[in-house]
């Protein structure tokens, strides 16, 4: 699928209009899922497999056409697509797609090893995306240690009076 969304954003480049065959394959992907804040479920993890999928097909594709165009290229196609497939407004694909475009590019510029799967994980974690890929999957052990000693002639009672005096320095001024 990577080959045939490449192929059509070729097509892109040269006519600077997304293609049926490119709206073909992006309605089939579940494009709501990938560009919109699904609810998650807590503690939870639902594996979906065609979120995960779409995500690397498209999220390779992206990549690779990255590299050979300017990051203005790359904004200029991906608000193509926001709007297009009419996942949501103009202002809201804008607004969105300029906010973050510094930070993508800074991350497209200064990450060794960004795949598709690394990008997936990260983003789709609620769904499982991060299972293919094992720099994602870690843990910490940590040692408890010996219990610290508690050091009880710092310690002083806290006076009733110095509550009340927080609570009675407040000043507060009619309207």
């Amino acid at each position: 699928m990577t080959d045939e969304i490449l192929h059509e954003l070729k097509l892109f480049d040269n006519s600077r209009l997304l293609t049926n065959q490119l709206f073909s394959i992006m309605r089939k992907l579940p494009l709501a899922s990938l560009f919109s804040f699904l609810p998650t479920h807590k503690g939870i993890v639902i594996y979906d497999w065609t979120i995960c999928t779409a995500c690397y097909s498209v999220i390779e594709a992206l990549l690779i056409y990255s590299q050979s165009h300017s990051h203005q290229d790359l904004r200029n196609l991906i608000y193509s697509m926001c709007i297009n497939l009419e996942t949501h407004s103009d202002e809201i694909c804008a607004g969105v797609i300029d906010l973050n475009t510094e930070t993508i590019a800074y991350i497209l510029n200064n990450t060794k090893g960004l795949t598709s799967s690394r990008i997936c994980g990260i983003v789709f974690q609620g769904s499982g995306c991060s299972e293919d890929e094992p720099s994602l999957e870690w843990t910490v052990n940590v040692d408890p240690g010996p219990k610290p000693q508690a050091n009880r002639e710092n310690n002083r009672r806290t006076d009733v009076r110095d509550i009340l005096y927080i609570k009675l320095s407040i000043q507060m001024k009619p309207l």
